[in-house]
């Protein structure tokens, strides 16, 4: 079998995903980045050798002794990464050309992953191919009723609504990653080829050998692109609550891109920010000398943030919505706090700072608690010969 896969970001689910399949099929991974896309993680495009727009192959682009090349080496799995400009217009042009490329591949199937309207665009070139569908976020309330979402644009969210239209139109295999927004979707739509599989732990990330210490490790850890639903300021008010009340060795690190300035309302001791796009190298030394990952959402139908920390063995304190707490067992491998009460947030940073010894003992956090990508693959393969793809 030959599967075409093209991923718009989302590379710590899609990539290890394409590579456990890739021991049983023949795999063209195109990884479609830019400077739009830099929402982590992403391929690390610092050393290229080509870095303006156009289509190469991971040796035109990666060096060989990048992590993803010694990641994926012992599959049939070929990594094509697509650098697109800007320019909406020009970006339109490679999409065609990428359109090309994958009709000369001739794939069984076309396996799409992630929601841009970039992608909207492809599937329509390539409307005759059989398709599978993977939306890495569907936030339904919002979403599919005509109502403007918190999480995107009015644009972004129209655009998802006509790409799901589209793909139940085609009777395309559609699959999402959170057990919630598959029951609503089932709920609100007599749709037959839709299916939960959820992420596997992130394998990507612990390949990267030999990560520096870029801060004095043990801090309490808000990584990603800042935007107002993932709750920064509910952490913040937690962490000035917890200083006024003079409690010992707090400290709050916030990584990543923080464009609106949302975390930045505290400039108290405990608290650090690191305000950039963050590379692959960078996010996995932030995860990997912290003491915990914080994810204080408002609303999430599903995040990376839980398996990024398992990934490295770490707790987590989440809210209490369901694409998130899920994933937590209590005491275990991590906390819940009710979404939005920065006090009962600050209670469970107290309770894990006083158990931070029994954590580091815990070694089960990194496999015991999500699907094996093995297992992820077995049943995203059945989908591949199953009826529906039309």
């Amino acid at each position: 079998m030959r599967i075409a896969y093209v991923s718009l970001s989302f590379f710590e689910s899609s990539i290890p995903l394409a590579k456990h399949i890739s021991k049983q099929a023949d795999i063209h991974f195109f990884g479609l980045v830019s400077e739009r896309f830099l929402a982590p993680p992403n391929f690390d495009l610092q050393h290229a050798k080509q870095k303006s727009e156009g289509i190469y192959t991971a040796e035109d682009c990666l060096p060989s002794e990048h992590y993803l090349n010694n990641y994926l080496s012992d599959g049939r799995l070929k990594l094509i990464i697509v650098v697109l400009p800007s320019s909406t217009i020009r970006a339109f042009y490679y999409l065609r050309l990428l359109a090309q490329k994958i009709r000369l591949i001739k794939p069984d199937i076309l396996h799409i992953i992630g929601d841009h309207p970039f992608l909207l665009l492809l599937k329509l070139l390539l409307s005759d191919m059989q398709t599978v569908h993977s939306f890495h976020e569907i936030d339904l309330a919002r979403s599919l009723m005509g109502n403007t979402s918190k999480m995107k644009s009015f644009t972004l969210n129209f655009s998802l609504d006509m790409m799901i239209r589209y793909a139940m139109a085609k009777k395309n295999q559609i699959i999402v990653h959170s057990e919630n927004i598959y029951d609503e979707f089932k709920k609100r739509f007599d749709y037959p080829y839709l299916h939960y599989i959820p992420y596997g732990t992130f394998e990507i990330y612990p390949s990267i050998l030999n990560i520096p210490e870029l801060v004095e490790k043990g801090y309490f850890l808000f990584f990603g692109y800042n935007r107002f639903y993932k709750g920064a300021d509910i952490l913040v008010h937690a962490a000035e609550y917890l200083d006024k009340k003079g409690f010992k060795g707090l400290r709050v690190l916030f990584a990543g891109k923080d464009v609106k300035k949302l975390a930045l309302l505290y400039s108290g001791k405990s608290v650090t920010y690191y305000d950039g796009y963050l590379r692959d190298d960078e996010l996995a030394s932030f995860v990997k000398y912290s003491l915990a990952v914080i994810a204080p959402h408002r609303v999430a139908s599903q995040s990376g943030i839980v398996n990024t920390a398992f990934a490295f063995g770490k707790p987590v304190i989440v809210s209490d919505i369901p694409g998130l707490a899920n994933h937590v067992m209590e005491g275990r491998n991590g906390y819940v706090f009710r979404s939005g009460d920065s006090l009962d947030l600050a209670a469970k940073l107290m309770v894990l700072k006083s158990k931070e010894d029994s954590f580091k003992q815990i070694s089960d956090i990194r496999t015991n608690f999500l699907p094996e990508w093995s297992d992820i693959a077995e049943r995203t393969l059945m989908l591949y010969t199953s009826r529906g793809n039309q």
